[in-house]
């Protein structure tokens, strides 16, 4: 089972509401499942176009970063934390707006789980491909997409986005 970051990382377990009920290890959450929380950062630039990464453990294109955060952190606090480890970006919590939050559930084994509620924040901030350090354990590329690129990937047969990221573009992004 591939799990990224520490496995043993404790993240929050919460409820229905979204409300802390436990924490566990990373590993456990994606074993039980238990719903959990995650954060993603989109950033637009001055073109109309969004800053996409390649995950480097399933190929699939997903937010400009993100991903699950210890239980002692905030969606925010975790956000401009994951900007800072996968994309090499300083974020400043006042250059952020909250745009999406939804519950999101997935499967992509029988072994792996994944049921958590997630924030999605957006920045819209010119940033040359250049200016971007991304961490190469976790990132294999980043890249703009315009609109029209999104639409066209999530109606593809081959499924190159994330879930959560399809279902981000869908509802949010294909109005």
């Amino acid at each position: 089972m591939l799990v990224p970051h520490n496995p043993d990382e404790i993240v929050a377990v919460v409820n229905e509401k979204d409300e802390v009920v436990s924490s566990t290890t990373r590993k456990e959450v994606h074993e039980k499942p238990l719903i959990h929380r995650e954060t993603a950062l989109i950033i637009i630039n001055s073109n109309g176009e969004y800053l996409v990464q390649r995950r480097k453990d399933n190929g699939k294109w997903t937010f400009s970063c993100g991903g699950h955060f210890p239980k002692n952190q905030s969606y925010i606090e975790a956000v401009v934390r994951e900007a800072k480890e996968e994309l090499g970006l300083s974020v400043r919590k006042k250059e952020l707006i909250e745009v999406a939050y939804f519950r999101h559930s997935s499967s992509p084994s029988r072994k792996v789980f994944n049921d958590r509620f997630v924030k999605v924040f957006l920045l819209k901030k010119d940033i040359l491909l250049s200016k971007i350090f991304i961490d190469k354990d976790e990132v294999s590329e980043v890249r703009y997409f315009t609109k029209k690129e999104l639409e066209e990937c999530v109606n593809s047969k081959e499924k190159v986005l994330s879930s959560a990221f399809t279902r981000f573009v869908k509802e949010y992004l294909l109005l």
